[in-house]
């Protein structure tokens, strides 16, 4: 058995997702919180491999020469939130 000494990156999104709930969390965000840059290949395998609905919303954002541009939030669905909570609770006993 492989004993890891930091939890999978999957792992950390998920307790955010779950501790932020309905705010979520954008590309920035997820870049000052725990140094994602693929934030939607994060989000895609939470989906992709663990099963969790993820819903999402386009927001705006002004960058620094005033120009506009989109992001997307992401936060769990309301029907995925039971089974995150489990799931990261088994993550943790492996952790």
């Amino acid at each position: 058995m492989t004993t890891r000494t930091q939890p999978l990156k999957r792992h950390v999104l998920l307790r955010i997702l779950l501790e932020r709930g309905r705010a979520g969390i954008n590309k920035f965000e997820a870049l000052e919180l725990y140094g994602e840059t693929a934030l939607p290949t994060a989000i895609s395998e939470l989906g992709l491999l663990d099963g969790m609905i993820i819903d999402r919303q386009t927001e705006p954002h002004t960058r620094w020469n005033g120009q506009k541009t989109h992001f997307t939030r992401y936060w769990l669905s309301a029907d995925s939130y039971s089974a995150a909570a489990t799931l990261l609770s088994q993550y943790e006993r492996e952790d």
